[in-house]
């Protein structure tokens, strides 16, 4: 297709992982089509990024958030396709980042001349449906898949764009009054627990031991584990300054911290807070979720571990392999060390203790060769 849409309705609703893989897509929609109307029907997570990464897009509509029947959603979703432009013309391109046979039904019963998305196969299509070519999506990391939809759009104009795009204006910021008051406040958290920003010379590291998806699904060590691992590393690394983050109470917040260099952090904000708090680290220790992609969106190098189902299309090095493909990166390319659990990790008591401490070997084997190797560049 060669398609030059003058109005977009872009579906964003996803968890937040998926919604950090987002934002390049964002970017290059954007510098594709300078000239379109942009409209975003999304969720509380993508209306999150948008505060940090503004510009992106004309109009966000939080459809997907407190709606009490399906067709509430419906007449939702229709009046953003019909109404949702200041020239009162309706959408002429429909982008669905996620495959949902009702979300497409429904895109298709607007009269949208143009509907793209994913499919696995040929189902529901008539000529107004592109369905991005088939690519094996287990095989390749889940950033490309919005950059091949938007080569489905127009490969041309993608092409022409994409290595004079700059990576960085991707990346959340925190510069206008509320996000920088968010800031400030995570820098004042910092400073009383004994990191001032201003004076401090060691490195921040996270532990964030939290994972909705990941304990939801068994592919994660126990809480505790992490304060352990916490103590661990902490006693290892003197130079490093060592943060455990949390969101809520929990029976690990509880547990003694004996160490100087490391310390608990109860968030007492949002997620906001939580991202202001990755964007001053060095290296965070994570399970595969959010706060992994968001450090990788960041730029910032990761540790972590996760199912073997979601590799390699969920290691936390996405920005890194697009500007990879860049003629000349945009982006400094981060670092990602993992590990790769399979369904059996955990069946026996043995089991789970080998596979944590070879968690606790590749902490150790990556903060030697890494953090503190780019500690010292830095330091000179």
């Amino acid at each position: 297709m060669k398609l030059n849409p003058q109005r977009i309705i872009v579906n964003a609703h996803s968890a937040l992982g998926d919604t950090m893989e987002y934002q390049p897509f964002f970017l290059m929609l954007r510098t594709m089509f300078p000239q379109a109307e942009i409209h975003c029907t999304c969720n509380q997570n993508t209306m999150l990024l948008a505060q940090l990464i503004p510009g992106r897009c004309d109009h966000y509509s939080p459809i997907w958030e407190g709606f009490k029947s399906q067709e509430e959603f419906n007449q939702r979703f229709i009046n953003c396709v019909n109404h949702g432009f200041s020239d009162g013309k309706p959408a002429d391109l429909i982008i669905l980042l996620d495959r949902r046979t009702a979300l497409i039904k429904l895109a298709l019963s607007t009269g949208c001349p143009h509907i793209v998305t994913f499919s696995y196969f040929p189902a529901l299509y008539t000529p107004r449906l592109h369905f991005l070519p088939w690519i094996p999506r287990k095989k390749i990391h889940e950033i490309f898949h919005y950059q091949h939809l938007l080569k489905c759009i127009n490969s041309e104009r993608y092409h022409a764009c994409f290595d004079q795009i700059d990576l960085n204006e991707a990346r959340p910021h925190f510069s206008d009054t509320q996000n920088a008051d968010i800031y400030h406040q995570v820098v004042s958290d910092l400073a009383g627990l004994g990191y001032d920003l201003k004076t401090e010379q060691r490195p921040l590291v996270i532990i964030n031991p939290l994972s909705g998806n990941s304990d939801r699904y068994g592919y994660n060590y126990q809480h505790e584990d992490y304060v352990r691992l916490g103590h661990e590393l902490a006693h290892a690394y003197p130079e490093l300054f060592f943060v455990i983050t949390c969101f809520g109470d929990h029976p690990f917040c509880h547990l003694p911290i004996t160490e100087p260099n490391l310390k608990l952090w109860q968030n007492q904000g949002n997620l906001t807070h939580l991202l202001a708090m990755i964007s001053l680290c060095a290296l965070i220790i994570v399970p595969s979720t959010g706060p992994a992609h968001a450090a990788d969106l960041m730029g910032k190098d990761v540790v972590e571990m996760m199912p073997d189902y979601d590799c390699p299309r969920w290691i936390a090095c996405g920005m890194g392999q697009l500007a990879a493909r860049q003629s000349k990166p945009s982006v400094a390319i981060n670092k990602c060390q993992y590990q790769i659990l399979l369904k059996d990790w955990k069946d026996t008591p043995e089991s789970y203790d080998q596979h944590y401490q070879e968690f606790v070997q590749m902490c150790h084997q990556f903060i030697k060769e890494r953090t503190l190797k780019l500690h010292v560049k830095t330091a000179h």
